[in-house]
């Protein structure tokens, strides 16, 4: 997945993930990388038409989970994600859904949550055994995708709905 957001401080922020499955990569962390793409982008300062493309955007930074949980097979992997106003929110799958700061420098270089919610535990609705798409869930929440409303994170959830989270603004 791919989000792009122009920040206050005029960069044009890239936020590129990985959903992470092939056999290879299933015991490391998920990643998102956070770039700079303000030179290669050298547009209007809209995203509008393209005038040029200029060098590779620069990587500032990269998040995964905090405890560094291997992805597995999808289990733990980072999926959609929507950059809004310099906060990232991500649904990681299994793992939840993630709030990550990045209104400034500091933060884009060194990624970290500021919120986290399990929209609904393990184990508190009897969710079925397999979804749509054949995976084996084990009755845990799948969060699918995230979309940010009036400061209200949707939360969609394979196999019990959606949950509306409303986190806490991040330490200044």
């Amino acid at each position: 997945s791919v989000a792009v957001e122009r920040a206050t401080d005029g960069k044009l922020l890239l936020v590129v993930g990985s959903e992470t499955f092939e056999p290879e990569n299933q015991k490391i962390a998920s990643p998102l990388w956070v770039l700079d793409a303000t030179q290669t982008v050298k547009g209007p300062a809209g995203l509008g038409a393209l005038s040029g493309l200029g060098p590779d955007p620069v990587l500032l930074g990269t998040w995964r989970n905090p405890s560094g949980a291997p992805a597995g097979n999808l289990g733990l992997s980072v999926h959609f994600f929507r950059l809004e106003h310099g906060l990232l929110y991500v649904s990681h799958y299994h793992g939840g859904v993630w709030a990550i700061d990045l209104r400034d420098d500091a933060a884009r270089h060194a990624p970290k949550a500021f919120g986290y919610a399990m929209p609904v535990p393990p184990g508190a609705v009897r969710a079925p055994e397999q979804c749509c798409i054949g995976f084996e869930l084990g009755g845990v929440p799948m969060l699918f995708d995230v979309v940010v409303h009036d400061g209200v994170v949707y939360a969609a959830d394979e196999t019990q709905g959606v949950t509306a989270i409303r986190f806490g603004a991040p330490p200044s």
